[in-house]
């Protein structure tokens, strides 16, 4: 969530994974909506990349629910706009002029298996295995709620956030590391730190996140 307030670096595509009943769709409804709510907070898997780009240039935040598979294009495009770069097509009823959107969006998908099976994406994604909910919350009583502290959490989040950034200028990886998602993993160690905690546990937990991203895509479906 942090990330997604930078504008200057490159962002991870964040995947939530969990069986029925895990809440993958609340849980991502509401971290759009703290950053970048909109009418249409959760949209189906799209169609085509030409979809994707389309939606970028009118939204902040990618919001995708129920993914169960995304094509080797689809994935490409999500790099693309993850990292940051353009899409060009002809223009309808001509030959010779060009179409450009250029994108950069924070991406988030949820589904029940992984479906980031791409070298490329895994190396952009952070994936979050959410436990099944044993204690179950009213819808009415849970949105109540948000809306209520809604500002606070934002307002939480920025003062984290401003606090993070002053610390990244001194924040270090660890010799010898230099791992693809780097900014993110500068910034999430200055993070820990204004969180109090150690910037070395942000990064042990990252590593292990990668480790288990990986291993799992090995035995997902192509």
């Amino acid at each position: 969530m942090a990330e997604t307030l930078r504008p200057d670096t490159p962002y991870p595509v964040l995947e939530l994974l969990g069986e029925q009943g895990s809440a993958k769709s609340t849980t991502q409804t509401v971290l759009r909506r703290i950053i970048d709510p909109n009418s249409c907070d959760l949209r189906g898997t799209p169609k085509s990349p030409e979809d994707v780009f389309v939606g970028s240039a009118v939204n902040h935040m990618m919001s995708y629910e129920n993914v169960s598979h995304l094509s080797p294009p689809m994935q490409d495009a999500f790099c693309i706009i993850a990292t940051g770069g353009g899409y060009a097509k002809r223009k309808l009823y001509s030959d010779s002029d060009e179409s450009v959107i250029q994108a950069k969006n924070p991406i988030i998908i949820n589904g029940i298996a992984a479906v980031v099976t791409a070298q490329d994406l895994i190396d952009r994604a952070i994936t979050i295995e959410l436990p099944v909910i044993k204690k179950r919350t009213e819808t009415t009583q849970l949105w109540i709620a948000f809306e209520r502290d809604h500002a606070v959490i934002l307002g939480g989040l920025l003062d984290t956030v401003a606090k993070g950034l002053s610390f990244l200028s001194s924040t270090k990886l660890p010799m010898g590391e230099n791992p693809r998602l780097i900014e993110f993993v500068r910034f999430g160690m200055a993070i820990a730190k204004a969180m109090d905690c150690s910037e070395m546990t942000f990064f042990k937990q990252f590593t292990a996140s990668r480790q288990e991203a990986i291993a799992r895509t090995i035995d997902a479906p192509c």
